[in-house]
C-alpha cells in the first residue's frame, strides 16, 4: 500500500514538495519505485530520523518486511 501527500506550504518553505508513504504488510522484502523526480528517504523500518540528513532514494530501493518507508521528493527551485 502506498500513497502520496501534497507537502507544499503557503510560504514555500518546505524541503520536500510531496511525501510518499509506503507500507509493506508482507513478510518478504519488496522493491519500491519512487517515481519521477529526486527523492530522499525520510524514514524506514530502522530509523525514523533519516529526514534530518541527506539519504537519496536510489534505483533498486527495497522496503523491509512488515515496515514503513517514507520518501520526500526534493522541491524543485
Amino acid at each position: 500500500v502506498s500513497f502520496i501527500l501534497d507537502n507544499r506550504s503557503a510560504d514555500g518553505s518546505e524541503r520536500w514538495d510531496c511525501v510518499k508513504i509506503i507500507y509493506n504488510s508482507s513478510r518478504a522484502v519488496r522493491p519500491v519505485s519512487a517515481g519521477g523526480g529526486d527523492w530522499e528517504i525520510l524514514c524506514n523500518g530502522e530509523d525514523s530520523s533519516l529526514w534530518e540528513g541527506h539519504h537519496p532514494a536510489e534505483k533498486g530501493l527495497m522496503i523491509a518486511p512488515q515496515s514503513v518507508l517514507i520518501l520526500g521528493r526534493i522541491k524543485r527551485t
